[in-house]
């Protein structure tokens, strides 16, 4: 009588674990799938963007960009310069 308590026991928790860690994988897989979504997204906007753009028009948007926010464009351009000189180095 004793065994079988513990065995319902037993299989019970191991239904309960079971069930975590369905759902962290089904929370795990949302995560990703909206975070691919929200990436996709920012890459059609950099497509669109960058459609029907010539070097001239091209190099006018970044200034603007440039002018409108000088100090985010610094540290971008300092991050982007550590990253690429980090790449290069190795």
């Amino acid at each position: 009588m004793d065994e079988e308590k513990q065995e319902e026991t037993r299989e019970a928790k191991y239904e309960e674990i079971q069930e975590k860690v369905k759902q962290g994988v089904d929370n795990a897989m949302n995560s990703t799938a909206e975070g691919l979504e929200m990436t996709a997204d920012k890459l059609r906007r950099a497509a669109d963007f960058l459609k029907g753009k010539n070097t001239e028009t091209l190099k006018q948007d970044i200034s603007q960009v440039v002018k409108k926010y000088p100090a985010r464009t610094l540290v971008v351009g300092l991050l982007l310069g550590f990253i690429f000189g980090k790449v290069i180095s190795r």
